[in-house]
């Protein structure tokens, strides 16, 4: 079984690239833009497409289309290339299509003039320890595929990206100012690449060509955590149908439950910090200093949804209740965060 990075992946593609690889990892859209470049790779003629590049939904994962996929010569070209994105194991297990999708895994390898790629949402498949020790689905997986691991970007590596992104734009970002909209915007690198081009935009409109401060707080949208913060609101004021129609539609994106408890229980953790340092009379810049840097905006905003202290301790230990339901859970684990929104009272 091989394990290679995403640079690994970008030098393979300076020369023709051949088999099956398997996109993991945190960082969704480094795969999106990975599984462009091997369409450019294996078929760079767009007079082609249709013949040659094969496009699966992994999100409605059929085994039967891609098995059908799999024999088809390509046309007019040595290689042609099926892509199978959005795919997530843990839905897969849920259809009893696990064992199925293995199956067409192994089938796939006796037809070279394929190159496949099999692209999976962030935190799609268990990944046990790595690089040590591989979830039992990675090496299964490992079998058939080269496995590519999108790791989540570090904040140094954000802040480079960031500034060759505005540098290809023309717009001249310090480092300082590339950790500010990171710091202001968030992490998720689709919202960077949005705001990035955006403020690049708005500053050629300017006839400016370098990236203030007030240019960050005047043009780009805080990263609040829409829903989490929507979430936490809503179970602080105990408004339980907007909380239930906001679970709605977190389910709707298939936002892992685990994944939701851990990011409002973080929030309502947050909540509690500051209410506690707010109390002490700190200013919300001092308090964004003692929370690793927590953008000011950030602060204000969180302050403003807290309740008293043991409003939020309460709600922190029906988290944990909820959350050991959850991993309990075999069958809707969904339930326990409706439990616990209709237990508020």
């Amino acid at each position: 079984m091989e394990i290679i990075t995403e640079a690994d992946f970008r030098r393979s593609l300076k020369s023709e690239l051949r088999g099956m690889y398997f996109f993991f990892g945190a960082e969704d859209y480094l795969k999106k833009n990975a599984v462009r470049a091997a369409r450019q790779n294996v078929c760079p003629d767009p007079s082609l497409e249709f013949f040659n590049d094969i496009k699966i939904s992994g999100s409605e994962f059929d085994p039967a289309a891609f098995l059908a996929a799999l024999p088809t010569l390509p046309v007019m070209a040595d290689k042609k290339l099926i892509e199978i994105t959005g795919l997530d194991m843990a839905i897969l297990k849920r259809e009893y299509k696990t064992e199925a999708f293995f199956a067409c895994l192994a089938e796939a390898k006796e037809y070279d003039f394929n190159v496949i790629i099999i692209s999976v949402v962030a935190e799609g498949i268990e990944e046990g320890r790595l690089p040590k020790s591989p979830s039992a689905a990675l090496k299964t997986v490992g079998e058939y595929a080269t496995l590519v691991n999108f790791e989540r970007s570090t904040p140094e590596q954000l802040s480079r990206w960031v500034g060759a992104h505005f540098a290809h734009n023309g717009i001249e970002a310090a480092p300082a100012m590339c950790a500010e909209l990171i710091e202001f915007c968030g992490k998720d690198m689709f919202v960077l690449s949005n705001e990035t081009d955006k403020l690049s935009w708005f500053l050629h409109s300017k006839n400016r060509t370098r990236l203030e401060r007030a240019d960050i707080g005047d043009i780009s949208i805080a990263d609040t955590g829409y829903d989490t913060y929507a979430f936490a609101n809503a179970l602080t004021s105990r408004r339980r149908a907007d909380a239930l129609l906001i679970l709605a539609e977190m389910k709707r994106k298939r936002i892992r439950p685990e994944m939701i408890l851990g990011e409002i229980s973080a929030t309502f953790c947050n909540m509690l910090m500051i209410r506690l340092l707010a109390a002490d009379g700190l200013s919300p810049k001092d308090i964004g200093q003692k929370m690793g840097k927590m953008h000011e905006y950030k602060v204000k905003l969180l302050l403003a949804a807290a309740p008293p202290a043991d409003r939020i301790r309460e709600l922190i230990e029906l988290c944990e209740r909820a959350d050991a339901g959850v991993k309990r859970s075999v069958v809707d684990a969904y339930m326990p965060i409706e439990q616990l929104i209709c237990s508020l009272t």
